[in-house]
């Protein structure tokens, strides 16, 4: 089905009934995309997503159908005060775009300027167990800095130095790792967190991308925490793209000074979660080397996302990927992009090692989450390998 602008919109409607059947946030997500779903033929709904990608060519169906659900939870939950739509069946939902989609909602114009102009801005803390953990068993005693890239609010980074609880979840790994090093608070004596946008700005647009209509609950506990952790954390903020990045020396390494620079070769870890995905490749390898000029010889480069490691093959040879041997790693395994969300355990936990030289030398798939709220986590293709061999360094280093 092809617009009148050239556009092919069913990828599109696809992607809406791919949702309504699979998606983790409750009946009433899935019931808004069965709505959108069973609207292919109609023409004013495809005039709404032709208008938006005309306006942002890179909004994809599947960045489409995340953006606009946190866009009408926006406009319902801050701007109409509308508490019921966790409720909403689809009925419901086929009235609210019966309405929306009329030329003279007032709504409309809102909702397509988010979807025209804002990026999925999500702040989770769950996500945070991962490096918690990678971090512990990497850095288990000493004091280290960090840098968290494409930080959103920079709560999730600010609760990691603070020391405060991250949410529990479901433990699959045999040697159940957050029993033994989630609760214990790792020595974070210093670092930065950086976002290409100010958001202090765009409180309310994070968290209403940050939670799904079946946990609303969470929107005040998030803009709690927001403000208490930036009242008391020692973690700056500092507006940088992460593609463009303008690193700076550091002599003797004083942290104490030019706290709002990203220096270069400071940062025992440096980690990116979710931002990746939304970059095309070329981006992310470039990300990635700018991450790496920010990390410490020896230090470690942190990726969650929706990337795992594996070796190209027939079954995955189309799959958009970046080869480990192209960071200069040993490793005949590619960086491999997800595109399904919530099909198998999607979401990942990657590690990259620094040598003595600051180059990547060593790559390791730690974690496997069931998706990206990180309710469940099981062990990576590489756990038992980066587990021991971790062990392995601490106890040299001891000695």
């Amino acid at each position: 089905m092809i617009s009148e602008s050239g556009i092919e919109l069913r990828p599109y409607f696809d992607q809406f009934r791919v949702q309504a059947g699979n998606h983790p946030g409750g009946e009433s997500m899935r019931a808004l995309f069965a709505s959108l779903g069973e609207r292919e033929q109609d023409k004013a709904l495809r005039y709404f997503i032709e208008d938006a990608v005309q306006k942002r060519p890179y909004l994809d169906s599947l960045c489409f159908a995340n953006l606009l659900p946190r866009a009408i939870q926006y406009e319902l939950y801050f701007n109409e005060h509308n508490r019921k739509y966790p409720e909403y069946a689809k009925e419901d939902w086929d009235c609210f775009f019966d309405d929306l989609l009329d030329p003279d909602n007032q709504s409309r114009p809102k909702i397509q300027e988010i979807l025209e102009r804002n990026r999925n801005n999500t702040t989770i803390i769950e996500r945070y167990l991962g490096p918690k953990l990678v971090l512990k068993k990497v850095y288990p005693n000493r004091g280290i800095y960090i840098a968290d890239f494409g930080c959103s609010l920079a709560l999730g980074v600010r609760e990691l130095e603070l020391g405060n609880g991250i949410c529990e979840v479901e433990d699959k790994t045999e040697d159940k790792i957050t029993e033994r090093l989630s609760k214990v608070r790792l020595n974070i004596v210093g670092g930065v967190a950086t976002d290409r946008e100010y958001l202090e700005d765009k409180v309310d647009w994070v968290a209403a991308c940050s939670v799904y209509f079946n946990d609303i609950d969470r929107l005040g506990f998030l803009l709690a925490r927001h403000a208490f952790t930036k009242r008391n954390s020692g973690i700056d903020f500092h507006q940088a793209d992460m593609l463009d990045l303008n690193l700076v020396a550091e002599p003797n390494n004083q942290h104490a000074r030019d706290r709002y620079q990203i220096k270069k070769g400071a940062y025992d870890a440096s980690m990116v979660l979710t931002a990746l995905y939304q970059l095309p490749d070329d981006d992310v390898f470039k990300a990635l080397t700018n991450l790496r000029k920010a990390t410490k010889p020896g230090g470690v480069v942190i990726v969650q996302d929706f990337f795992g490691l594996e070796e190209k093959s027939l079954r995955n040879r189309d799959i958009p990927s970046i080869p480990l041997e192209s960071l200069g790693i040993e490793d005949r395994r590619s960086i491999v992009r997800y595109q399904d969300f919530y099909a198998g355990e999607p979401y990942r936990t990657l590690v990259l090692r620094l040598d003595k030289d600051q180059r990547f030398n060593r790559a390791w798939e730690v974690l496997r989450w069931n998706h990206a709220r990180c309710e469940s986590l099981s062990a990576g293709s590489d756990y038992a390998i980066f587990m021991e061999e971790n062990s392995r360094n601490r106890l040299r280093k001891a000695s």
